[in-house]
């Protein structure tokens, strides 16, 4: 199940008339990636309409549209190779406000990056640009055989979904540091002899990870 807090922070686009959209990020999510660093990719579809929704989709990602600009809204290079072959198909049925959530091929960022497996695409950006991407999701329509001629499966729905957009920033190598975070907390204790109360410090290391925008 994805929890109500995930689903806040996705990057939603437009939903279609039955209420189905799509979100697509990053695992790890971060405000920025080093040049090199290859990262999962995973897309989540969600039902915001009041009545369950039918749709079929190719497991992987490998078909997906990416459009990736910088800031300044110029286009930046990427590189994604198309494999052929059968995809595996599935079905997916949406209750209202339900969602799932598909695991795609990984992406390369920065021009260090390289399309090999595992990643089928690579983000070609300069260290120092901030990066803009958005996915269009082919949901495809579901046919079956009948006396002898293929015809659309009533009810399963079938169209083009685009996702909200992800920003991040790609970095030169070695150039992202963890970051500590110092967290006092106190306990109070019974004026039985012992203190009233104690203080200490919990440290915790991150990394510099963000919300999806």
């Amino acid at each position: 199940p994805i929890d109500a807090e995930k689903l806040g922070r996705l990057a939603w686009g437009l939903p279609a008339t039955n209420g189905l959209r799509a979100a697509c990020y990053f695992e790890p999510i971060k405000d920025a990636y080093a040049d090199g660093e290859v990262v999962k990719r995973r897309v989540v579809f969600h039902n915001g309409g009041e009545k369950p929704v039918l749709f079929t989709v190719g497991l992987g990602g490998n078909d997906d549209g990416w459009t990736v600009v910088d800031d300044q809204g110029r286009k930046v290079p990427v590189q994604h190779v198309t494999y052929t072959g059968n995809v595996e198909l599935r079905t997916f049925r949406l209750q209202p406000g339900h969602a799932t959530e598909i695991e795609c091929m990984s992406a390369g960022m920065g021009t260090s990056a390289k399309v090999e497996h595992p990643a089928d695409t690579a983000i070609q950006a300069k260290p120092g640009t901030t990066c803009r991407v958005r996915w269009t999701l082919q949901v495809l329509e579901t046919t079956r055989a009948k006396d002898g001629k293929v015809v659309p499966v009533a009810g399963v729905w079938h169209g083009t979904l685009t996702t909200g957009e992800v920003r991040f920033r790609i970095v030169g190598k070695g150039e992202l540091r963890p970051e500590y975070n110092f967290t006092c907390k106190q306990m109070d204790h019974k004026t039985d002899g012992l203190p009233k109360c104690r203080q200490y410090l919990s440290v915790t290391q991150t990394t510099q990870q963000n919300r999806i925008l």
